[in-house]
């Protein structure tokens, strides 16, 4: 079976562009996602925080408007989580993008990277702000 290292699936998610454009864009997504030192890995040696960003990687490679995640986190240990979210963060004030996502056990040392917070019960909201 081939190996596909790291670098082979991100720019599948692009539109046709030139061989430069698209270069440029990869090494910036990588970059954005703590990936580049990783570009030569094979996808299946990756551990499960670094599948998660690869993951983030693809999707925000086509540079949305808008990313709605469902639970970027879980099943993470805690430097992970906050690497992620401290990511989300990034990308969405160094590109002006808005990223929604859900959470299971928010934890108190991610809050300074969300700008808004929902809490939901039995999906009613207990809290907004």
């Amino acid at each position: 079976m081939a190996r596909m290292t790291i670098r082979q699936p991100i720019p599948r998610r692009l539109p046709d562009g030139s061989y430069m454009t698209i270069r440029f864009r990869v090494k910036q997504v990588m970059a954005d996602t703590a990936l580049s030192s990783l570009a030569d890995f094979d996808v299946c040696e990756l551990n499960e925080a670094e599948r998660r960003r690869l993951t983030i990687a693809m999707h925000s490679i086509r540079d949305p408007l808008l990313m709605v995640l469902d639970n970027p986190t879980s099943d993470l240990g805690p430097l992970d989580s906050y690497f992620i979210v401290s990511m989300l963060s990034n990308h969405c004030r160094k590109y002006q993008r808005i990223i929604v996502f859900t959470i299971d056990r928010p934890r108190s040392d991610i809050f300074p990277f969300i700008d808004r917070v929902t809490f939901l019960c039995l999906g009613d909201i207990v809290y907004s702000g």
